[in-house]
């Protein structure tokens, strides 16, 4: 899924920016090269060039799933992977997302925040914008308004950076040590850290850091698992609030307009895996590539600790 505090802000004047970049907002055409069975429809995609802001609702904890999962690590030595905060987007009547969710951060030893996902009849009013996509559904739009919230949050919050996952990833095992370090290796002005995406394009960009396998962002599509600076968060509750097409597609439209400063990890690690039995909750979504498979899957760890007798940590690295 695929897929705010009170601001009012008001830009004026940057029209002759657009007309001095080559095609920056190109992600639909990039998308349709690596994800075929995309719909043509997908096409339709426009560059944004209206910023109008209004504010926007907080996201809120979710404790009211009923009764949780045991714990199986202890609280004293949860970790937050180096960030302020790790807040997981769920939709309520996904309790069984939920409840996996909040099992495996609690076998990679996260604390983890969960925020309530909107949906299209709880997403309120959307400001009209003229140039928005025809493919921002229902589905899309209330995508982006919970992605937004959390933006908010972390404004609110005052975070210095914050993780923002969906409520069906899984992780590398080896995450939670290099989470830290991927952190400190990042230039000091990033907005946006892609430590999950589903691009076969990432890795191509300037090198950062080759033992972590940390690059200069590209295109990488998805928004399952990425990280957002305090300056990030305040630039995309901005910038994305016209919702003119899909969160993916809008955020690479601004790395590649030079707007924001984006890195990504390569290989990922964070994936969506997809089943037929777990589709998206976006009925648009196109089907995902061959990189969303971990050599350290979590979710297969915590299997295995499940059946066997032992403590947890020897399940982890």
């Amino acid at each position: 899924m695929a897929a705010v505090s009170a601001m009012f802000c008001v830009v004026v004047g940057y029209t002759w920016v657009f007309q001095k970049l080559a095609d920056p907002l190109d992600a639909t055409r990039l998308h349709l090269e690596q994800f075929p069975g995309s719909s043509s429809q997908d096409k339709a995609a426009l560059p944004i060039y209206a910023f109008a802001t209004r504010p926007l609702v907080p996201s809120r904890s979710q404790n009211d799933h009923g009764r949780q999962p045991p714990l199986v690590s202890n609280p004293q030595t949860k970790q937050r992977l180096g960030f302020d905060e790790v807040y997981v987007i769920n939709l309520p009547h996904r309790v069984d997302r939920y409840q996996t969710m909040l099992l495996l951060t609690d076998f990679l030893g996260v604390t983890a925040r969960f925020t309530r996902a909107v949906t299209p009849d709880t997403m309120g009013h959307i400001p009209p914008y003229s140039r928005r996509a025809p493919t921002m559904s229902p589905h899309r739009l209330a995508c982006w308004r919970s992605h937004m919230n959390v933006y908010a949050e972390i404004v609110r919050q005052n975070h210095t950076q914050a993780l923002i996952l969906e409520d069906d990833v899984d992780f590398d095992l080896g995450l939670p040590h290099e989470g830290p370090q991927m952190l400190a290796a990042l230039p000091s002005n990033w907005d946006i850290f892609f430590l999950g995406h589903c691009s076969l394009t990432e890795g191509q960009g300037a090198l950062v850091n080759l033992a972590l396998g940390l690059y200069v962002a590209d295109a990488p599509f998805c928004a399952h698992g990425y990280a957002v600076s305090h300056k990030g968060a305040r630039k995309l509750l901005h910038l994305l609030s016209t919702a003119a097409t899909a969160l993916d597609f809008h955020l690479i439209g601004l790395i590649r307009a030079g707007w924001v400063k984006a890195y990504s990890a390569n290989p990922p690690r964070i994936i969506q895996p997809r089943d037929p039995t777990n589709p998206s909750d976006i009925p648009e979504s196109t089907q995902l590539p061959p990189n969303q498979v971990l050599r350290r899957s979590a979710r297969k760890a915590l299997h295995v600790w499940a059946h066997q007798e032992g403590p947890i940590e020897a399940h982890r690295l």
